[in-house]
């Protein structure tokens, strides 16, 4: 039902909505811009366009969706090409006139010169050609608004205008290099799309440079040659529409007879009155001579000074705030997680180092005492080549690792370590392989093969190790946690950046606040809870780190104790002229996931004693003569 408010439109008839701003219908409105509407010397028909269902036979491969509206020369229909699937706009020629000749011509030279050009800033025409009778063009359905739109709306900005007409020069000036004048240049053939891009439409009255000049084009933005007063129209002509086209957007209508500088009608930088005067001169010789002197000429002024009669204002207006501020306090603890992760997988993938321990003695020869060469030499049998020739034979490493002899003795010494433990004479033999159970059996022979050679005790056998000593799990994760927390910003600045092209600012104002999105709050609550458990887990791995380092500390300094007492008791004995001294050595074992540790004293004669106390009494006695030496017991693996 219509509304018994709304006026018809002066173009169809149809109703135009009350609340529109416009005289005229939305349909004809876009049809402003793509048909054509110059006065040609010929009075406009005025029958209704055929409906889209009658021509759509004849547009087998279109899909005619609704007539836009008719020009003077043209009906334009918007249709979809169900080939590419794609918007077109198609204009005919109107059917009452298919079969005047004049009319014909006009339209397939349209068709010619519009084939010609491309441009970005051109309409660009896909197709054209003659079918039942009917000569049409396929061009480029622009969807949005043209300049008569805007200044419907009043006069535009200097720096709005600006910007509007070089695009414009730069098209013209193409246009003219193929010699082709558009000759109607006016704000309903500017188009504007949704991108802000602007297009010149209708070429309609275009006519080659030479070619015998026509009566045709919009009065108020035709050139005097164009008039009649010259039989010379060239593209020229094009600079003083574009003129006349510049005046109204300064401005807000068009130039009268007597021609006023538009800074007298609004205050404007004055240099935009030179620039727009020229190019209106009535003289052609006298205007701009190309499009692109035009053009150069606008983006020299492209940031011109405060206009006149509008102070500046003294206070500058604040920033609008940034609407994902709250994205970077999310990806900070979201960064950590993501590094603690990143940090766990690497010590997943990582290969696995084992390390297996054994311990052994070496016992000196009689008559001899531990200097400060002997470990560096017993270090080195160790390592000698027989030794480890004779641990490759027992364990088959050769075909174990696909190496010959040489290759073995090499991994062997690289994979190898010797040390001598504190304040003791005890000597660990540490084998570092990928393999867990690999790396206890090389520990053991090399303790076996080298108790062959010579006096020693083996103290710790070594045992198939449970827990990796590389990669550092702990400190992997610490790394992980801080590189994600360095990059968190910089994740947060693109997520930031997507969030913007995805999530467009609203213009629009409303008197009631806006509420949060719950989803923004639930991520928020969701990202704060990760944070505290991330907090708790930290503060947790760090206490049981904590306890361990002290239970080792606490365990280290009872050997230590336990040992300076060893020593102080030994050197009272060697006071005493004690013909003995006893040296500690320590077993640490694991028995039920506990570990102990058990200390044993062994004099230069090879007599072990469970504790110092027994140790300094039992060599206390012997000073003093009180029981024989072969009271005292003799360790069982030793030969007497």
């Amino acid at each position: 039902m219509n509304d018994p408010n709304s006026s018809p439109c002066p173009e169809c008839g149809n109703p135009v909505p009350a609340d529109s701003q416009h005289q005229v219908c939305p349909a004809c409105l876009m049809a402003q811009a793509l048909a054509s509407h110059t006065l040609d010397g010929e009075k406009a028909l005025s029958s209704p366009p055929p409906e889209p269902e009658e021509i759509a036979d004849k547009f087998p491969q279109f899909e005619i969706l609704e007539c836009l509206g008719r020009g003077g020369m043209g009906i334009v229909y918007k249709a979809r090409q169900k080939s590419l699937n794609r918007l077109v706009a198609i204009k005919i020629l109107a059917p009452e006139r298919e079969h005047d000749a004049r009319f014909a011509e006009r339209f397939a030279r349209e068709a010619e010169l519009l084939a010609k050009l491309s441009h970005p800033h051109i309409v660009t025409i896909h197709d054209f050609g003659e079918t039942g009778g009917l000569y049409f063009l396929v061009m480029e359905f622009v969807d949005g608004v043209n300049l008569r739109d805007l200044l419907r709306e009043g006069k535009l900005e200097s720096k709005q205008a600006l910007a509007i007409v070089p695009p414009i020069c730069e098209a013209l000036q193409y246009a003219h290099d193929k010699g082709i004048v558009h000759r109607d240049i006016k704000p309903e053939n500017l188009l504007l799309d949704r991108d802000g891009r602007i297009k010149i439409a209708d070429f309609g009255i275009a006519s080659l440079i030479g070619a015998s000049a026509e009566k045709s084009g919009t009065p108020p933005y035709m050139a005097p040659e164009q008039r009649g007063i010259s039989t010379e129209v060239d593209h020229r002509a094009d600079i003083y529409a574009l003129g006349v086209v510049f005046y109204e957007m300064l401005t807000g209508e068009r130039p009268a007879e007597n021609l006023v500088a538009p800074s007298k009608k609004t205050p404007l930088d004055a240099r935009l009155d030179e620039m727009v005067l020229r190019a209106l001169e009535k003289e052609p010789e006298k205007r701009y001579q190309t499009a692109e002197d035009f053009r150069t000429r606008v983006e020299t002024l492209g940031n011109p000074p405060p206009m006149v009669g509008r102070p500046a204002p003294l206070i500058a207006t604040p920033a609008r705030p940034n609407r994902f501020w709250w994205v970077y306090l999310v990806m900070l603890p979201l960064g950590m997680f993501l590094g603690i992760g990143g940090g766990a997988l690497w010590n997943y993938l990582c290969p696995k180092i084992y390390e297996a321990q054994t311990i052994i003695q070496v016992i000196p020869r009689e008559g001899t005492s531990i200097t400060a060469s002997f470990f560096p030499i017993e270090f080195e049998k160790i390592r000698s080549t027989a030794v480890l020739e004779e641990v490759g034979r027992r364990l088959e490493l050769n075909q174990r690792w696909m190496m010959d002899d040489q290759e073995v003795v090499a991994k062997l010494r690289q994979i190898m370590s010797t040390t001598c433990r504190r304040g003791t004479d005890l000597i660990e033999i540490r084998i570092r392989d990928t393999d867990r159970e690999e790396s206890a059996e090389i520990a053991n022979s090399v303790a076996e093969v080298f108790q062959t050679k010579g006096q020693v005790i083996i103290h710790e056998r070594a045992s198939t190790p449970t827990t990796a000593i590389s990669p550092n799990a702990i400190l992997l994760l610490g790394i992980g946690a801080l590189v994600g927390l360095m990059i968190s910003p910089f994740l947060a600045w693109m997520l930031v950046v997507l969030l913007r092209r995805g999530i467009p600012h609203s213009s629009t104002t409303s008197a009631t606040p806006r509420k949060s999105s719950p989803l923004i709050i639930g991520c928020g609550v969701f990202c704060l809870l990760l944070f505290i458990l991330f907090l708790l887990f930290g503060g947790t791995l760090f206490w049981l780190r904590k306890s361990n380092l002290d239970a080792a500390r606490q365990m280290r300094d009872e050997v230590e104790q336990q040992h300076r007492a060893a020593v102080l008791n030994a050197e009272a004995a060697q006071r005493e002229q004690k013909p003995e001294k006893a040296h500690l050595f320590t077993t640490e074992k694991i028995i039920d996931g506990v570990r102990t540790v058990e200390q044993h004293f062994v004099t230069e004669t090879g007599e072990v004693f469970p504790s110092v106390e027994a140790a300094d009494q039992a060599l206390r006695d012997r000073a003093l003569g009180k029981v024989q030496s072969e009271g005292i017991p003799q360790p069982p693996h030793q030969e007497k």
